[in-house]
C-alpha cells in the first residue's frame, strides 16, 4: 500500500482535523407525539389503578372475597409489566411504524385499556362515596375484569407483532359485553356510560369499515337490548330507553355513507401509492438495464458497475427505488472504514471550498479500521449526509464526527454526526420522511439523498436523529453496527520513498517508534525536537514529502505549534502523526472548536 494512501487512511484521522490542506488529523427517528402520548397514558393507567386498590384495602374488599380480589390485583400488577417488558423488546418506534390497519388494531387496544380505567375510577368513586353494595362491588370486579382483558390483549399483540381480523372480532364482542355487565350491575349510577355504545359503533365504522360499523351495531343493539331487559332503571325509563335504542340502529345508517366515502378515499390513496412505487421501480429497472448494458447481455456485476461510474444524484434514485421495490441487497464485505470517511471528505472538500463553506472533520483514533458491512450503503449515507450539509450551509462551517460508541470482541457501534447551520431541524426531517414534498433548489436536489439516508439507515439497524443545537445549527446524527473483520490480514506497509521523522526529546519514545517501523522500507529518523527538528525539515527536498510522528504527551500545545509551523514550510507539507492521551486529543478538538 503507498504510504499516501496508508496516512491518509490511519494516520490522518488520528488525533487531527481535515484543514483543507497537507495534514489530517439523525427528528427523522423521533417517536410520534401520538405514540408517545399513548405511552404516558397507559403508564398512568398502569399505576393508578393498583394504587387506587392498595391505598384503599376497603376498596378491595368491596370487589370479591380477599384471595380473588389478591389474585386481581397481581394480574393488574403483572400483565402491565409483561407489556412493558414486551415494549422494549419490540421498540414503541417499530411499532409505531405499522401500516393503517395494524396501527389502528394497537390504537383499539390502547383505548380499550383507558375506557376500562375510567370505568373503574367512576366505579371506585361511586364506592368510597355510597359505601360497601353488592351494585358497587360488581360494578368494580367489571371494570378490573376489563382493564386484565384490555392489558392481555395488548400483551398478545406485542408479543405477535401482527394484526389479526379475529382477534380484533372477538375483542370487540368483549368490548359490549363488558359495557353491557357494567351498565347492568351500575343501574342508574352508570347509566351515563350508555354513550360508549355510540363510541364503539362510530369508532369500528370508521377505522375498519362498513363490515365493522355494521357488525359493532349489532352488538350495541344486542349488549343494549340485554341490559334494558334486565336492569330496573331502565325498565322504569321506557321512553329513554326506546331513544336510545332507535339511536344505535339510526346511527349506522346515517353514518354509512361516510364512511364508505372515507373508505374508498383510502383505497384510492393505497392504489396510487402503489402505482408511483411501482412505476418508479419499473424506471430504476430500466435505467439499470440501460446503463449497465444487460440489453446486450454483459455480465458485469451492475452493483459494481454502478458504485464505480453513476452520478450520485442517479444512484440515490436507483438505491431508493430499489428499496420501495424490496430489491435492494447490497453486499455485505469488508472495508477500511478510515479511509472510506477520509476519502469522501476529499471528495466533498473541492465542492465546500467553491461555495465558500469550511469542511472539518475528526473520527475517533480508537475506531477499528477494518470492518465488514455494506461498505456500499454507508459509503451512500456519508456522501449524502456531506453534499447536504455543504449545499445547505452556503456559509460557515460543516462538522463531521465518526466516533466509536461501544465495542466488544466482534463488532462495534459507531456514532456519525454531520453538523451545519442551514435548514432547520424540522424541515430536514420533514425532508427524509417524504421527499418529493420538498421544495426546488439546492436544498431541495438533496431531498433525495436525505430519503435514501433514513431508508439505508432503517434496513442497517441503526438508528438516526435530527436534532438543532444550542448555537442553533442543524445535526444530524447516524448509529450503526459493523462487525470487526478479523478475516482481513492488515496491507504490507509500503513507503514509497516518504522518510520517516520522529519529533520528541525522549530518546526511548524514539527507540520504540524506531524497533516498530523496522520492517518498514522507509529510512526512520530521530531529529529532535522543537527547533532543531524544524531545521531538519527546513533543508529536505522541497519535492520530498516526510511522515512526522510528533510527540506530544507531554507538551500537547508545544507539538500542536510545531505541526503548525512544519506545514507553513515551503516545499510539500508534511504527513503528520500526533501522539498524545486519549485525554488530551479530546482536550484539543475542544480547544479547535
Amino acid at each position: 500500500m503507498p504510504v499516501a494512501g496508508l496516512l491518509s487512511g490511519r494516520f490522518g484521522s488520528v488525533g487531527r482535523r481535515w484543514r483543507g490542506g497537507s495534514h489530517a488529523v439523525l427528528p427523522a427517528d423521533q417517536l410520534p407525539p401520538h405514540v408517545a402520548i399513548a405511552a404516558v397514558a397507559l403508564s398512568i393507567a398502569a399505576t393508578a389503578v393498583p394504587l387506587a386498590l392498595i391505598l384503599e384495602p376497603e376498596l378491595r374488599g368491596q370487589v370479591a372475597p380477599p384471595r380473588f380480589a389478591n389474585m386481581l390485583l397481581g394480574l393488574l400488577l403483572s400483565v402491565p409489566a409483561g407489556v412493558g417488558l414486551a415494549a422494549a423488546f419490540s421498540g414503541l418506534r417499530r411499532l409505531s411504524r405499522f401500516d393503517n390497519g395494524a396501527g389502528w388494531i394497537y390504537e383499539a387496544a390502547v383505548l380499550r385499556i383507558l375506557v376500562a380505567a375510567m370505568l373503574f375510577s367512576h366505579a371506585a368513586v361511586v364506592g368510597v362515596l355510597s359505601g360497601p353494595s353488592s351494585a358497587g362491588s360488581r360494578m368494580l370486579l367489571t371494570a378490573e375484569a376489563g382493564l386484565v382483558v384490555g392489558w392481555l390483549v395488548l400483551l398478545t399483540l406485542l408479543m405477535r407483532l401482527t394484526a389479526s381480523i379475529w382477534l380484533r372480532r372477538c375483542t370487540t364482542v368483549l368490548d359490549a359485553a363488558i359495557l353491557a355487565f357494567f351498565l347492568h350491575f351500575g343501574g342508574q349510577d352508570a347509566a351515563g356510560w350508555y354513550p360508549v355504545y355510540l363510541l364503539l359503533i362510530v369508532y369500528g365504522g370508521f377505522r375498519f369499515g362498513v363490515g365493522a360499523l355494521v357488525g359493532n351495531a349489532a352488538l350495541a343493539v344486542l349488549g343494549f337490548g340485554a341490559v334494558a331487559a334486565t336492569t330496573a332503571f331502565w325498565q322504569q325509563q321506557p321512553a329513554l330507553t326506546a331513544e336510545c335504542g332507535i339511536a344505535l340502529l339510526l346511527l349506522p345508517v346515517l353514518a354509512q355513507g361516510p364512511v364508505r366515502a372515507i373508505a374508498e378515499a383510502r383505497a384510492s390513496a393505497a392504489t396510487a401509492e402503489h402505482g408511483k412505487s411501482r412505476f418508479v421501480a419499473v424506471l430504476a429497472e430500466i435505467l439499470r438495464g440501460t446503463l449497465f448494458g444487460r440489453a446486450q447481455g454483459t455480465r458485469a456485476d451492475p452493483r459494481e458497475a454502478q458504485f464505480r461510474a453513476l452520478p450520485p444524484q442517479l444512484a440515490n434514485i436507483l438505491d431508493l427505488a430499489a428499496i420501495e421495490a424490496g430489491t435492494y441487497a447490497p453486499r455485505t464485505e469488508p472495508f477500511d472504514i478510515h479511509e472510506l470517511v477520509n476519502d469522501a471528505v476529499l471528495a466533498a472538500r473541492a465542492t465546500a471550498e467553491s461555495r465558500g463553506v469550511a469542511l472539518r472533520g475528526r473520527i475517533d483514533p480508537y475506531l477499528p479500521y477494518l470492518l465488514r458491512g455494506w461498505r456500499q450503503s454507508f459509503d451512500r449515507i456519508l456522501g449524502n449526509l456531506l453534499s447536504h450539509a455543504i449545499e445547505a450551509a452556503k456559509t460557515g462551517t460543516v462538522e463531521l464526527r465518526l466516533l466509536l460508541a461501544d465495542k466488544d470482541d466482534e463488532q462495534v457501534r459507531l456514532t456519525l454526526t454531520v453538523e451545519s447551520v442551514g435548514e432547520a431541524a424540522p424541515a430536514v426531517a420533514a425532508t427524509m420522511a417524504d421527499p418529493f414534498a420538498a421544495g426546488t433548489g439546492a436544498v431541495g436536489q438533496a431531498a433525495i439523498g436525505l430519503a435514501l439516508v433514513r431508508r439505508a439507515v432503517e434496513l442497517m439497524g441503526g438508528r438516526l436523529t435530527v436534532e438543532a443545537t444550542p448555537s442553533a445549527n442543524t445535526r444530524l446524527t447516524v448509529q450503526l453496527t459493523f462487525a470487526i473483520d478479523k478475516a482481513a490480514a492488515e496491507p504490507p506497509l509500503q513507503s514509497a520513498g516518504c522518510p520517516v521523522l520522529i519529533v520528541t526529546g525522549d530518546s526511548v519514545f524514539a527507540g520504540n517508534v524506531c524497533d516498530y517501523l523496522s520492517a518498514w522500507d522507509a529510512p526512520v529518523s530521530w531529529i529532535g525536537e522543537s527547533d532543531a527538528a524544524l531545521n531538519y525539515i527546513t533543508w529536505l527536498d522541497q519535492a520530498v514529502r516526510a511522515v512526522l510522528v510528533v510527540d506530544g504527551r507531554t507538551r500537547p500545545l508545544g507539538g500542536m505549534s510545531f505541526v503548525e509551523r512544519a506545514s507553513a514550510l515551503d516545499g510539500t507539507p508534511p504527513f503528520t502523526l500526533f501522539v498524545a492521551e486519549p485525554g488530551q486529543l479530546a482536550a484539543l478538538a475542544d480547544l479547535e472548536d
